[in-house]
């Protein structure tokens, strides 16, 4: 069968056609490693800091809370990006071609991982994703430079919740565990 564009090599070996995407092809082991080698903010932070470290963060905020299904929401919402990388907000919004690609595979990912979340779900994930910005601002750039910028906050920030810029290792390591507790029927190789 044709496939729509072209394939990308995982982590693990295997192809994946970011543009034509298939439940099937898709590897959570994959998604974890480049998960956790991908720096957020377009690598702008003054230490390394993962999209699966940002994911878990998100995901244990909701556990703390007994909120099992957001805390599976939150821990996927970024998964897309093990495939398309993280393409900082002020360009994703303006490409309407990513927001797209995104979709799909983020809807190819929600399939392998056997189905949706509810509306409000989605949409308390969206606010903590959006208020967690103030934790990953105050940890990653100083005081001056958030003033020099002009970055003022518009929402408070996640209560303890405190991101540190831990090595990709240990993002992985953290992202997998949550995985196969928070999905304990979903292959993660």
């Amino acid at each position: 069968m044709e496939r729509h564009g072209d394939w990308m090599i995982t982590y693990t070996g295997k192809r994946f056609w970011p543009l034509d995407p298939r439940a099937d092809e898709v590897c959570f082991a994959d998604i974890g490693a480049a998960l956790s080698m991908t720096c957020r903010y377009g690598g702008h932070t003054r230490r390394f800091y993962s999209v699966a470290e940002h994911s878990t963060l998100l995901a244990r905020y909701f556990l703390e809370r007994g909120e099992g299904g957001r805390a599976r929401y939150a821990l996927a919402h970024d998964m897309p990006e093990a495939y398309t990388g993280d393409i900082i907000r002020p360009l994703k919004k303006s490409w309407w071609g990513v927001e797209f690609v995104d979709r799909v595979v983020g809807a190819v990912i929600l399939e392998a991982l056997g189905g949706p979340w509810t509306a409000d779900d989605v949409a308390a994930v969206d606010q903590a994703d959006t208020r967690i910005l103030v934790n990953e601002a105050r940890a990653f750039w100083t005081a001056d430079q958030l003033e020099a910028a002009g970055w003022s906050f518009q929402t408070s920030p996640l209560p303890h919740v405190t991101p540190v810029g831990v090595p990709p290792a240990d993002a992985e390591r953290d992202f997998r565990h949550l995985f196969e507790l928070l999905f304990p029927g979903v292959a993660y190789e």
